[in-house]
């Protein structure tokens, strides 16, 4: 038994997951969830076309400047900031809390979400869907949408509800590829500081990056690898 497999066993025996359902989390306990996700994860270089997109609206704003200057007493400046914001493409909190919240729903309802309970409500979440099969015939999935609340934080949540998901897909698909995608240094160090996952770059001419990021053009991909993205694999024994 791999040191992972001691620890999976000892800490599912003694933190209580849940697998969560619709009517089991309030529409106002996943949103909580939800936007501790987003905020978690979300940076400016995470929307497409951000460059060209700043580019544009700091364009707009020195042009705007020297209409400012030659016309002063016809500019109206609530007018202008409403016409750059509405050119630039902003991606809100609410839309991508949005985004995020559908997206969770249809995981919770194939029954591939999990949670962990404290004061009568989800403290922590975690999933994993299917992305596709392997030329081999390996089915892939993607493990995804964690969030531990940050009160709730270091005791362990995380990881039990990682290997929780490891597990139930293991029990179902046992020649599995299982993947976790991520730019968050402290979850880099703890796959690299496991036996069970090792490492591979984001890259078009890796099988398991293109079915896991389908749809994702090589200069996307080429983006993601210089953001510090990397592809964590756990493989069948």
């Amino acid at each position: 038994m791999s040191a992972e497999q001691k620890e999976r066993d000892e800490s599912n025996s003694s933190i209580p997951i849940e697998q969560i359902r619709l009517d089991s989390i309030s529409d106002d306990n996943l949103r909580e969830l939800v936007v501790n996700l987003v905020e978690s994860t979300l940076t400016v270089e995470d929307v497409p076309n951000v460059k060209a997109s700043m580019a544009v609206r700091d364009r707009m704003i020195e042009i705007q400047e020297e209409i400012r200057n030659l016309y002063p007493d016809f500019f109206d400046e609530q007018a202008s900031r409403e016409q750059r914001d509405a050119a630039y493409p902003a991606h809100t909190l609410n839309e991508h809390v949005r985004g995020n919240t559908g997206s969770i729903k249809a995981i919770i309802e194939k029954g591939h979400m999990f949670g962990i309970k404290a004061d009568d409500k989800y403290v922590a979440m975690a999933g994993f869907r299917g992305k596709g099969t392997m030329s081999i015939g390996r089915p892939v999935f993607e493990l995804t949408k964690a969030s531990v609340l940050p009160e709730h934080r270091g005791r362990g949540f995380g990881g039990a509800l990682k290997r929780k998901r490891v597990q139930e897909v293991r029990d179902n698909h046992p020649t599995a590829v299982i993947v976790g995608v991520t730019k968050n240094p402290m979850l880099k160090a703890k796959y690299q500081a496991s036996e069970d996952w090792r490492e591979e770059p984001i890259s078009s001419q890796s099988e398991i990056s293109r079915i896991v990021n389908g749809g994702i053009d090589q200069g996307e991909l080429s983006r993601m690898e210089e953001a510090g993205y990397k592809t964590y694999i756990n493989e069948p024994k």
